[in-house]
Order: structure tokens, then sequence, then C-alpha cells
């Protein structure tokens, strides 16, 4: 299977432990953790949710992958966006891409928590009003896979691994 991963820094496999912001080596990010698959990670550092699509509709077209999965949406609230804009965001994303990929994984981002890059409360509300948006997101996906208990192991996952230190990224075990 072919999947490609659009997504931040935690997709691209951002380790906020190092001084210049290096990547985890590849047997420690998620994105190499899918078994035999041949993974395509697009992640990119402060990447938000792309408000025109035409860039990434081109990019899954050159890839032609079986699964796109998409881990979006911290970075939105970061820049001071709210759960509901940051929701709306993604349904206008996945229905510009959905014609484009036979299939779609939305993982939720991990809900942020107090720490070096985290101080609001309100950006922390937020981050955990954004998990209850997935909802809204599975509407849009109706002629996609969304593999909603797939999806939840990983935010779990995930929200298991943030990194102490900022509260934001993920860590290896």
């Amino acid at each position: 299977m072919k999947i490609l991963c659009l997504g931040d820094s935690n997709t691209w496999g951002y380790d906020p432990r190092s001084f210049y912001g290096s990547r985890y080596p590849t047997d420690v990010r998620w994105t190499d953790q899918l078994g035999d698959s041949t993974v395509i990670n697009c992640g990119m550092n402060g990447l938000s949710i792309p408000q025109n699509a035409l860039v990434y509709r081109d990019l899954i077209k050159s890839k032609s992958p079986d699964l796109t999965i998409v881990m979006l949406g911290s970075n939105d609230l970061l820049e001071g966006a709210s759960a509901a804009v940051t929701t709306e965001r993604m349904n206008s994303f996945l229905m510009e891409i959905k014609a484009v990929t036979p299939a779609i994984l939305l993982i939720s981002p991990p809900s942020m928590r107090r720490g070096e890059w985290v101080q609001s409360e309100k950006l922390i509300s937020e981050s955990k009003k954004l998990e209850q948006c997935t909802g809204n997101w599975r509407k849009v996906l109706k002629y996609c896979l969304l593999m909603q208990m797939s999806g939840r192991l990983i935010f779990l996952l995930m929200e298991s691994t943030l990194l102490r230190k900022d509260m934001l990224h993920l860590q290896k075990d």
C-alpha cells in the first residue's frame, strides 16, 4: 500500500528536544511505523490547513497514493483560529482533495497542554474542542474512507506521547 502523509511538524518528525529542530530518526517517526507500506512523508514544520488545495491536489495526483493521511490543525490554533474556524478550513480542504485520492484517514492532532510552547488556557481549550469537531469532518468524507476506529487509536497513542517540555510535539517513548 502506498500512503501519503500530509501534516505539520508532528508528521514531519520534529524533535523539540534538539536545539536546531532536527528530526527524529526514521525508526521513531510515526509515519515510519505504518507497517510494510510505502510512505511518502509530506509533513512540514509550521504547516496550517491549506486554504488553497490546488498544490496538494497536484501532489496527491502525482504520487497516486492508495491512502492519504491528514493530520493538521495545531498550527491553525497556534495562529489564533478557533476550533470552529479550523474545522471549517478542514472541511474545505477535504472537499478539495477527496476527488483525487481513493481514501482519506483524518487524524485529530493531539490536544495541547500547558508547556513551553503552550501558555494560553484558551489555546488548550480550543485544542480539546478540535477533537469534538471530527464528527463534522465525518460528514464531509461520506464518499471517502474514514477509519474512525484506527484514527481514534492513533489519536490516543499520540495523546499519550506528547513531550512534557513543550506539550505540543510528539516524543519518542
